[in-house]
C-alpha cells in the first residue's frame, strides 16, 4: 500500500457483541407473545386444518384467513352403490394434443442462442488450449 492511500474502512469490523440480559429477556418475551398468538389462533379455529404452514403464518401475523378451500383436500372415498359392485371410472378423455414447446418462436430463439454460446465457448476453449500448448487451434 502506498503512503497516501487510505484504507476503505478505517478500523476492522468488530464482531457482534453478546446480548445483555435485558436483550435476552426482550427476545424471550417477544417469542412468548408470538407463541401465545399462535395458540390463540389454534384455539379459535379448532376445526381448521392447517395443512399449509403459510396459512397459519398469515393468519397469525396479518390476520388473513384464506380458508380451507384453497388448500389441498383429501380425496373423498366413494362407497360402492351396491354390495360387491365396484365404482366404475369414467372413460378417459380423448388423446389431447400436447403442446410442442419446440414450435414456440421464443423457444427457438433461446435454443439457437444457447447453441451459439456453446459453439463460442468451445471455440474459445480450443483457442485457449492452443495458446497453452503452442499448437494452432483445430477447427
Amino acid at each position: 500500500m502506498h503512503d497516501g492511500d487510505t484504507p476503505v474502512t478505517s478500523e476492522p469490523e468488530l464482531p457482534e457483541s453478546y446480548w445483555t440480559e435485558a436483550q435476552w429477556e426482550q427476545f424471550m418475551l417477544e417469542n412468548e407473545k408470538l407463541m401465545d398468538r399462535y395458540e390463540q389462533v389454534c384455539k379459535e379455529n379448532p376445526d381448521h386444518r392447517w395443512d399449509d404452514p403459510l396459512d397459519l403464518y398469515h393468519k397469525v401475523h396479518y390476520d388473513l384467513d384464506f380458508g380451507e378451500e384453497n388448500g389441498p383436500q383429501p380425496p373423498v372415498a366413494q362407497e360402492p352403490t351396491e354390495a360387491g359392485q365396484a365404482f366404475e371410472l369414467e372413460e378417459p378423455l380423448e388423446d389431447a394434443e400436447l403442446d410442442d414447446f419446440r414450435q414456440i418462436p421464443a423457444y427457438k430463439i433461446a435454443y439457437e442462442f444457447s447453441l451459439s454460446i456453446l459453439d463460442y465457448m468451445k471455440h474459445g476453449e480450443k483457442t485457449y488450449l492452443s495458446k497453452r500448448s503452442g499448437r494452432p487451434p483445430t477447427s
